[in-house]
């Protein structure tokens, strides 16, 4: 509510001419008859109901985490080109704790339920027949860490579970219209201690992290990139280590590939050359060009036994739009860095395979306008005659 502060100035007259009625103020509330719970339905303890406009609503959760429970990097790394170019797998490993960052608002779309933790910097819609299925950030006792509202579909379609607490920032909560899912009031009944606030939350943290994965994207492109996949049989492309540009510095492995020829249901197969050692915990990043839409549609991975999947990268720097349709189960965990893109969803089950997942949301959630309050002021000479609304 805005405040109304009433501002008087002494003058010589007040000792003739002094307010003598209190300040009046009639506050009308904004009034919403709407019930967004089902009959006789009471949210459990931690939790509040906000009513909004068009039979929208949002929970939000009163129950708050510990601060120190949340791991962040800090400002003077994020915002330095030069550091992140210094040290660019700090990065990778901050976003690799996390199965899915989101920076845009998002929807996750098809019947594929997503598993692994998750961080958004924005809204991210649930549509009908998705869900979550969030485990732990590694090395931490939190799941997910939501800088935006979870927004569900209108119904009864609800798939929802995780093995640790959801965080969610400053005033954000799980939002929808219509009436709340029972499955929902079931849900946080019975994991009532599984959501909770985070309300000192950095609130441009994801913005920071978002320019900083840029920088990495734009580090990554600029090394040098002259090694290609070879293509032994069609739509199958073979990335052997021996033939990249390798950064001793930061133990990568570096190829190129042009975006426009990449086709779906292709195989990518990653393996060091016969005989060749590798370091360990080696990284791969794939610098793709001509990125404007890319394409995973349907892509599966053979990874050699000597590397790690999730520490192979595609880098698309520039990309607007990216494919992953029946990407997921089959892709083994590689990730795409793809922080400026939308990415298209369907019908996937993803295990960390979408480290930046951006796209487009809708959230129902509209508040009441705020309440309205008026003050008025009578001024009476020392008889109780009326003055009027001001001073004369």
């Amino acid at each position: 509510m805005k405040r109304l502060v009433l501002f008087m100035v002494a003058v010589l007259m007040t000792a003739i001419i002094q307010p003598i009625s209190t300040v009046a103020a009639a506050a009308t509330s904004s009034i919403s008859t709407q019930s967004s719970l089902p009959s006789g339905v009471t949210l459990p303890d931690g939790f509040k109901l906000i009513e909004g406009k068009n039979n929208s609503w949002k929970i939000v959760p009163t129950a708050t985490a510990d601060a120190s429970t949340v791991a962040t990097l800090e400002d003077t790394y994020l915002i330095s080109a030069s550091a992140i170019s210094t040290d660019p797998n700090r990065l990778v490993d901050y976003l690799n704790s996390f199965g899915m960052t989101v920076f845009a608002n998002s929807t996750l779309r098809g019947q594929g339920t997503y598993t692994g933790s998750l961080a958004t910097g924005a809204d991210l819609e649930i549509d009908a027949g998705s869900g979550l299925n969030l485990t732990n950030v590694a090395g931490q006792d939190y799941a997910a860490l939501l800088n935006g509202d979870l927004i569900f579909a209108a119904g009864e379609s609800f798939s929802l579970s995780t093995t640790a607490p959801i965080l969610f920032s400053g005033d954000h909560g799980l939002t929808g219209s219509g009436t709340v899912p029972w499955g929902l009031i079931n849900w946080l009944k019975a994991n009532a201690d599984q959501v909770k606030a985070f309300p000192n939350f950095d609130q441009d943290y994801f913005t920071k992290l978002k320019t900083a994965v840029n920088t990495l994207a734009s580090f990554y492109a600029s090394q040098a990139q002259t090694a290609t996949p070879t293509e032994p049989s069609y739509n199958q492309y073979t990335f052997t280590l021996d033939q990249a540009h390798y950064d001793a510095a930061t133990n990568t492995y570096y190829f190129t590939m042009d975006g426009a020829a990449m086709k779906p249901n292709a195989v990518y197969d990653f393996a060091p050359a016969t005989g060749e050692t590798i370091p360990a915990d080696a990284k791969v990043v794939v610098n793709v060009t001509n990125d404007d839409h890319v394409t995973f549609e349907g892509a599966t991975s053979n990874v050699d036994s000597a590397l790690n999947p999730n520490q192979i990268l595609f880098n698309l720097p520039t990309a607007s739009t990216v494919d992953t349709v029946n990407a997921g189960r089959n892709f083994n965990g590689i990730h795409i860095l793809a922080p400026n893109a939308l990415v298209q969803e369907q019908d996937a089950t993803f295990t960390g395979t979408a480290n930046i997942f951006g796209g487009e949301s809708t959230n129902p959630f509209v508040p009441l306008p705020v309440a309205q309050g008026t003050v008025t002021v009578h001024y009476v000479d020392e008889a109780g005659t009326p003055l009027g609304p001001r001073l004369p």
